[in-house]
């Protein structure tokens, strides 16, 4: 079934859909600060609310990422980001690394899709509280140590297994200095 703009909103009730997203130079500015500042090479890359895919396309580049995973549960923004990679085929060694899951965050099994240090990006900005920090939960449970969450909107969850290591002003679709907070798996 199709579903209009007008009734997106109702058919996904229980989720923010808001769409805004990082363009390409903030997420080179986080990869680099977290490479510079604090040494950190990640192994695999996870964009929680991946929208069309742009992120998890662009980081799939870099030699040393093994995976790069887009969760969305908007149907129609997965379906153009399977679309924009299946247009890339010529560049096979990077989308080969790419895996979209349209599902809600919650109902995946993280541990089928990553294996080692992860940098995980949350465009969190308009989710409630809860909702993060029931996500930040969920990747502390399974993140190895040094794995790094970058995010828009702060946890609130009493955790001595995570460290916040910084914050960066990043341009964002709806800002052009949008804070954005990094935190490390201890």
């Amino acid at each position: 079934m199709k579903k209009d703009n007008q009734r997106l909103s109702d058919y996904y009730k229980d989720h923010t859909i808001t769409y805004g997203e990082m363009d390409y130079h903030g997420m080179d500015q986080v990869i680099g600060h977290i490479n510079t500042n604090h040494n950190i090479n990640f192994d695999y890359f996870m964009d929680v609310g991946s929208g069309r895919g742009k992120l998890p396309l662009q980081v799939a580049a870099l030699p040393n990422v093994k995976k790069s995973i887009g969760i969305e549960v908007v149907k129609e923004r997965h379906d153009d980001a399977e679309e924009i990679k299946n247009k890339l085929i010529k560049f096979k060694n990077i989308t080969d690394k790419v895996v979209f899951i349209n599902d809600d965050f919650n109902e995946v099994k993280l541990s089928d899709h990553i294996d080692g240090v992860t940098l995980v990006w949350i465009s969190n900005l308009c989710f409630t509280q809860e909702l993060t920090n029931r996500i930040f939960s969920k990747l502390l449970g399974i993140l190895k140590r040094d794995s790094i969450i970058a995010c828009s909107k702060e946890h609130l969850i009493d955790s001595s297994i995570i460290t916040k290591i910084g914050t960066l002003q990043i341009p964002m679709s709806w800002e052009k200095n949008s804070q954005v907070y990094l935190y490390r798996v201890n």
